[in-house]
């Protein structure tokens, strides 16, 4: 009974959320099934949710952890809730600018997208700013383009297929099911590499997909973040016991705990 009580203490039970419908979260679920949860004495669980209800469910505190774009601390902050980054996993990023493929002989560049109708997941997400960086540096102004919501991942993939626009942003998993089913589409902007990243966006220091949970899950719970961050950075190919950057691509894997 005493060493089944002392096995709880040290397998805390974790709540960890995805955003679901697409494959760039899939390293969270990479670090279940490989047992890396198990070997840091975490007992978690990892459950996809719409991009929205995650981070509802994190600052209500039905979820512990959001393993989910870094771009939503940002916008939480604007609303007065305080996230913060434990683990950077991921260091480029995925947001494609493309063109269907009935459109990609008018559509060459992205100043040839002034007039045209450009899809984003939804109105005000880290899409729509990356698409308004992308068309600044491209001569252009948000005002220049008609901005639409197109959804995530299947309804992304729908809207593009069908030409519903002239061009979206889609993340690169969606695409690389959209490329098989329509070969003529054509990519206008592909960051997802970390010369691309600097390209686009001026930068090599680009935090995408990140371990994300509240000030206060945090100071109760440094351990079991400390257990968590360990977990993921094997999932990445990351030694644990580094500190700073590692590894290579998009797996970069810095953690706040690894002081």
């Amino acid at each position: 009974m005493l060493a089944a009580v002392g096995c709880n203490r040290s397998a805390p039970r974790l709540r960890i959320a995805v955003p679901g419908g697409i494959m760039e979260p899939f390293p969270m679920y990479l670090c279940q099934e490989l047992g890396h949860l198990r070997e840091e004495a975490v007992d978690g669980n990892v459950e996809g949710l719409p991009n929205a209800r995650g981070w509802e469910a994190l600052i209500g505190g039905s979820t512990d952890v959001f393993y989910a774009t870094a771009s939503g601390v940002l916008t939480a902050a604007a609303q007065g809730k305080l996230l913060k980054i434990f683990l950077a996993g991921q260091r480029t990023s995925s947001a494609m600018l493309v063109v269907p493929e009935g459109k990609a002989a008018r559509i060459r560049s992205v100043r040839d997208l002034k007039g045209g109708v450009v899809g984003v997941t939804s109105l005000g997400s880290v899409q729509h700013s990356s698409l308004t960086v992308i068309l600044r540096k491209h001569g252009l102004s948000p005002a220049d383009v008609k901005v639409i919501a197109h959804g995530l991942g299947p309804q992304a993939i729908a809207a593009l297929e069908h030409g519903e626009e002239d061009a979206g942003m889609i993340n690169g998993s969606a695409f690389n099911l959209l490329k098989r089913r329509r070969p003529g589409m054509k990519v206008l902007v592909d960051p997802r590499t970390p010369e691309g990243t600097v390209e686009h966006y001026g930068s090599r220091d680009y935090v995408n997909y990140s371990l994300i949970a509240t000030a206060e899950w945090l100071a109760r719970n440094p351990d079991a973040a400390r257990k968590l961050a360990r977990a993921m950075k094997r999932t990445l190919g990351v030694d644990p016991r580094a500190s700073g950057r590692g590894g290579s691509g998009e797996a970069a894997g810095s953690s706040a705990f690894d002081r």
